[in-house]
């Protein structure tokens, strides 16, 4: 499962060949809301790659990113209808287990630096988004000791 767009376009009066690649894994996939987290290995649930190649014809230009759940033991009870199910950390890991396996996994396919973003709410009335933020930030400082 993917997405594939190619085009040509004008800039400054060069013709730039820009190719858009998105894929998604298949190792934990499933639907947004009942597919969270991780899995014992390491693998996200709704993880995509996304490559972005430019060329003028000299020259080659890629940027690839990724996307996909936080790397933790997390889910939502979508049994009741709520604009948004509470999200429960439902298994603990102490030791980063499971995020170590998912950010080896990354630095052994792309090498390093890896760049990460926590594009998760943190500044909530209540809280909901900013429990597996705070699991992001936990697993990420204690991976960095």
């Amino acid at each position: 499962h993917g997405f594939v767009s190619q085009s040509c376009i004008s800039i400054f009066g060069r013709h730039v060949n820009v190719c858009l690649i998105a894929r998604r894994s298949t190792r934990f996939a499933g639907t947004r809301f009942l597919k969270r987290g991780a899995n014992f290995q390491g693998d996200v649930a709704n993880e995509v790659e996304t490559e972005q190649i430019v060329s003028d014809g000299q020259r080659l230009c890629a940027f690839t990113q990724m996307r996909g759940s936080i790397p933790s033991h997390w889910s939502q009870d979508i049994s009741k209808m709520v604009p948004k199910p509470q999200i429960q950390v439902v298994i603990c890991d102490p030791y980063a287990q499971t995020p170590s396996r998912h950010f080896e996994r990354l630095l052994f396919h792309y090498g390093s630096p890896l760049i990460m973003l926590n594009l998760v709410k943190k500044r909530e009335r209540r809280k909901h988004e900013s429990i597996i933020s705070k699991e992001l930030e936990y697993s990420i400082r204690y991976l960095n000791q």
